[in-house]
């Protein structure tokens, strides 16, 4: 999926400054994004010379140059400072000519997305490859929105399956009992799904018309989130962006599922100040309960998938899907066309 999927590789406030980098995995892939001047440089993390890692860690500052034999590039992932250059290899610098692989990198908001470079790459931009849901996410990941916390948890489980929790309404209420699920089910007319393309949506509240996504996105479009009810926006192949209210206070979680194997699968979730009027400043007790709200979410979710993980081997047969796991047919549906078309 790496060449024609774009993916969340991190958020621009962790490479603000000239120099900043922070490392991700894409395809399978260590990769990193690093900032000279104005502009985001993406490469494959592996040095040109004996392939060894140029970044060790989540996040740091300064010039590209190999702890193995100190080989440093430029921002362009250019081979320009070769020790002993001629005397090593008989070749001048220019001569050897050693590059980085460069990835695809351009963002959205506060998001910063990637995708592999190479033969079968879907050219379009990140722009058109998000569609409708392009000014949602520019408006509710705001590149000036704090980031109050950052969760890593790992779950013994293939990431599709804790992928398709997110998009499933129909658990709330017996694996969030005291959260989500505090109200019973999701009574008819109190939500609403909308697909966009690959990507999909869930809107709650006391009625939510045909025409709110439209009139939503184009509020988004103009900067202005105007919202009073809990919004999910699910990005493809593995990303989830919610925008929900705690104590008053509205917040924004950004979650991304990343396959470690076929039976592990990293969730990293970001929690930003919603970009509101009058949120969180100066109640850290509210900060604090929204992020213990959104961790015991993420862990009830992962247990549920590591339960399903554990009888895999028995599921032969497609499931019955209600309407509140519509969303989930949807995700379905697009995986298996998008990995049916390699030329997509």
């Amino acid at each position: 999926m790496g060449h024609r999927a774009w993916t969340l590789l991190g958020l621009t406030r962790d490479v603000s400054g000239d120099g900043d980098w922070i490392t991700a995995t894409l395809a399978g892939k260590s990769v990193f994004v690093q900032r000279a001047g104005s502009r985001l440089g993406g490469f494959e993390n592996v040095c040109a010379h004996r392939f060894y890692p140029l970044r060790i860690g989540k996040r740091g500052n300064g010039p590209i140059r190999c702890g193995f034999h100190g080989w440093l590039y430029n921002a362009d992932g250019t081979a320009v400072g070769i020790p002993i250059c001629e005397e090593m290899f008989g070749r001048s610098r220019r001569e050897i000519d050693r590059r980085l692989d460069k990835i695809d990198v351009e963002t959205c908001g506060g998001l910063i997305f990637g995708r592999l470079s190479g033969p079968g790459t879907d050219r379009s931009d990140l722009s058109a490859y998000l569609g409708d849901m392009a000014p949602a996410l520019a408006a509710l990941t705001d590149g000036t929105a704090e980031c109050l916390a950052e969760i890593d948890q790992t779950t013994a489980a293939n990431w599709k399956l804790c992928y398709q929790i997110t998009l499933d309404d129909y658990h709330l209420p017996t694996v969030h009992p005291d959260s989500f699920g505090n109200a019973g089910y999701l009574k008819p007319n109190t939500y609403r799904y909308f697909a966009s393309g690959r990507h999909s949506a869930m809107f709650t509240g006391l009625f939510v018309p045909k025409a709110e996504f439209a009139r939503w996105i184009d509020a988004c479009r103009n900067g202005v989130l105007d919202d009073k009810f809990y919004r999910i926006v699910q990005i493809f192949p593995n990303l989830v962006v919610a925008l929900f209210p705690y104590e008053g206070n509205w917040f924004v979680c950004v979650s991304r599922y990343l396959a470690r194997s076929a039976t592990e699968t990293q969730v990293r979730s970001w929690i930003l100040a919603a970009p509101i009027a009058d949120t969180v400043a100066g109640k850290p007790q509210v900060r604090v309960g929204a992020l213990d709200y959104i961790g015991r979410i993420l862990r009830e979710d992962s247990a549920v998938a590591e339960h399903l993980q554990s009888i895999a081997v028995q599921i032969s047969k497609p499931p019955l899907l209600s309407r509140q796991e519509q969303r989930v047919a949807w995700f379905d549906q697009a995986y298996a066309a998008f990995m049916a078309d390699p030329g997509e």
